[in-house]
């Protein structure tokens, strides 16, 4: 007598509020990126400050790189839901300062908290 037992997938009454969750948020920091590759040129123009082009993607993936070591590390000791909210923070006010940036070195400093944000994020996630 063979006994069936009932798969549960990820979209599962119980899992899909969790799982639309987790899509969109590495949604969100994927379309982040796309969407500054694609302004960059004409923001680092209007900002006067091609000189400083490369440092809209460097600073970024720099500051990702620590934010998935230190949430990372983070996340053992206060949780994946507090390492999590704390990525969500620097993420949105990276945005927000990037927004509002007047200057290219604002834009940078923007940049740094939406990759600290970002790293942290996909780390929490995973």
């Amino acid at each position: 007598m063979k006994i069936k037992l009932k798969e549960i997938g990820v979209f599962d009454a119980k899992y899909r509020a969790l799982t639309i969750g987790i899509i969109l948020a590495v949604t969100t920091v994927a379309f982040e990126s796309l969407a500054v590759v694609t302004i960059a040129p004409s923001l680092a123009q209007k900002l006067n400050g091609l000189h400083l082009y490369g440092w809209i993607f460097s600073s970024f993936l720099l500051a990702q790189i620590l934010g998935t070591m230190i949430i990372g590390t983070r996340i053992n000791k206060n949780g994946v839901f507090a390492s999590f909210g704390i990525s969500i923070l620097f993420f949105v006010i990276g945005i927000v300062i990037a927004a509002t940036s007047v200057n290219m070195i604002t834009l940078i400093i923007g940049r740094v908290f939406q990759g600290f944000g970002g790293g942290g994020i996909i780390t929490a996630l995973l």
